[in-house]
């Protein structure tokens, strides 16, 4: 497992499956990169993660309590229902994967001065906000507020979270 350590953080790289057949493995891994790095801050980015098991969370809840801290970021919605079922979202910091959308060929449902509003999906819509002092990555439930180059629009590709935003209709 890759693992990098930088300004005290020791961000480290699962990848494919955690579960029983290797959660020892993993746990072993996961420990000996944090007494190399004594006193860093652990960070999971689980981007490459597909599924983990019973037998992995404990791994990380293991060293969570060696650790005193523990983030799993870049989870995919899939892995993140595993967290979130299981009640780890509460013990951990779990931090979902953004979606990387394009406005092209999404239906643009509104527009103002500085700003344009898209349909994602029946459920999603999205605020795109042209370059503007002071606007950086706001999120709210409805849309999301996201800076862009006012001449980017053809092909403009941001990233989103993948938490389901309110009907468009209300």
């Amino acid at each position: 497992m890759k693992s990098i350590e930088t300004d005290g953080v020791l961000v480290c790289y699962p990848t494919g499956r955690i579960d029983s057949t290797n959660a020892a493995a993993f746990e072993q891994k996961l420990t000996q990169a944090l007494a190399e790095h004594p006193g860093a801050t652990l960070v999971l980015d689980a981007e490459r993660l597909e599924y983990i098991s019973s037998a992995g969370l404990r791994v990380l809840l293991r060293q969570r309590q060696a650790a005193g801290e523990l983030t799993v970021r870049n989870v995919s919605p899939e892995v993140y229902e595993i967290f979130d079922v299981t009640g780890f979202t509460a013990m951990l910091k779990v931090e979902k994967a953004m979606r990387f959308v394009s406005v092209k060929g999404l239906e643009q449902i509104g527009a103002g001065k500085h700003s344009a509003v898209y349909r994602l999906d029946g459920e999603t819509i999205l605020k795109a906000y042209l370059a503007h002092p002071g606007i950086y990555n706001c999120f709210y439930p409805q849309f999301l507020l996201v800076l862009i180059h006012p001449f980017a629009y053809t092909g403009l590709t941001f990233s989103i979270s993948t938490k389901k935003a309110l009907p468009a209709n209300d």
